[in-house]
């Protein structure tokens, strides 16, 4: 199982490169990004589904934190059947299912994180959609559980969101779900352990503010990983505004853009995915070197076909193109 420690190890032989990658001008990177990219280069959709916005989290920069005042909701499986029946009519490649933090329980306790996650997945898979795990935490035994549901087929993402291992600590501290940092890095072996062979990978921008070191990290997890997944993804998303949060701190455009370049410039093989908190420019930027975008979503349970304010997301969304628009686009 990997620890924090020995990835430090692993990343300290890319933080030169990636220094130096940082120092070239934007225009140079985007030239040496563009050469990466394969010649059979496509962008697929996503859309999320939140089967649930309870958490007894208190992460700063999420919505969902448990003090915030945001209207709570818990989808049944037919709530979470209704979603992915309009998703799916939109033109969809996958469906993500997400929730908060809270007991994880198993899939036999109704109401358990691993029950109520279990509900959106299955809705994804029976509907013929591709589903995407991204909740956490879970045993082995419940994520072998939940991907039995989906006779094998499906992808689990975690982000480590900081690995920085004193900034991780204080932005969790006391928080009995996500207060361990090598716990957390933990769950991805646990999910390939379990039999998942497609993962997610990720940080969150502006947590730390060593970009140049947290990259470093996400690349050698990326090689951690890699002789053991059959896809992994990448992804960077920027803290967003959202209602109640507590950390706002957010990397200029330039930044962010370079940080996607220098991921495709030394793992070209990873799929970079770019989610709809970013505004249609900058999507348009990355769009050659990006491979999976989030569409015209919502981060309100049920807020496809149910209902539900938008100030009750996880964070708000800034480029709403539907699916089909972006597909014109080719």
């Amino acid at each position: 199982m990997l620890t924090l420690e020995a990835l430090y190890k692993k990343a300290s032989c890319h933080m030169e490169e990636v220094n130096k990658l940082f120092s070239l001008e934007l225009n140079n990177l985007r030239e040496m990004a563009l050469q990466k990219v394969a010649q059979n280069h496509t962008l697929s959709f996503f859309a999320p589904i939140y089967v649930s916005n309870v958490c007894q989290s208190e992460c700063g920069y999420c919505a969902f934190r448990m003090g915030n005042k945001i209207k709570r909701r818990v989808l049944t499986y037919e709530e979470a059947k209704q979603e992915v029946i309009y998703l799916k009519a939109q033109g969809y490649d996958s469906i993500y299912c997400l929730s908060g933090s809270f007991v994880e329980g198993d899939i036999s306790k109704v109401g358990s994180m691993t029950e109520v996650n279990a509900r959106g997945i299955r809705a994804i898979y029976e509907l013929g959609l591709f589903p995407v795990l991204e909740s956490s935490p879970f045993s082995k035994k419940n994520l072998e559980a939940l991907l039995k549901i989906t006779k094998g087929a499906g992808r689990y993402v975690l982000f480590q969101e900081c690995y920085d291992k004193d900034t991780y600590i204080s932005i969790h501290c006391g928080d009995r779900y996500k207060g361990d940092p090598n716990v957390r890095i933990r769950q991805i072996d646990l999910a390939l352990d379990a039999g998942w062979t497609e993962v997610g990978i990720g940080v969150l921008i502006g947590l730390h503010h060593d970009v140049a070191k947290e990259i470093s990290c996400l690349i050698a997890h990326f090689d951690y990983l890699k002789n053991r997944a059959r896809k992994i993804t990448i992804s960077v998303p920027r803290i967003n505004v959202a209602t109640g949060i507590k950390i706002k701190d957010r990397s200029s455009d330039d930044f962010f853009l370079k940080t996607n370049y220098i991921i495709k410039i030394m793992r070209p093989e990873a799929l970079i995915v770019l989610t709809g908190r970013e505004t249609s420019g900058i999507r348009d930027i990355l769009r050659p070197v990006t491979d999976i975008w989030g569409a015209q979503g919502s981060t309100v349970p049920g807020g496809y076909t149910l209902g539900g304010s938008p100030k009750d997301g996880q964070f708000q969304l800034c480029d709403r193109r539907s699916v089909s628009e972006l597909k014109k686009m080719g």
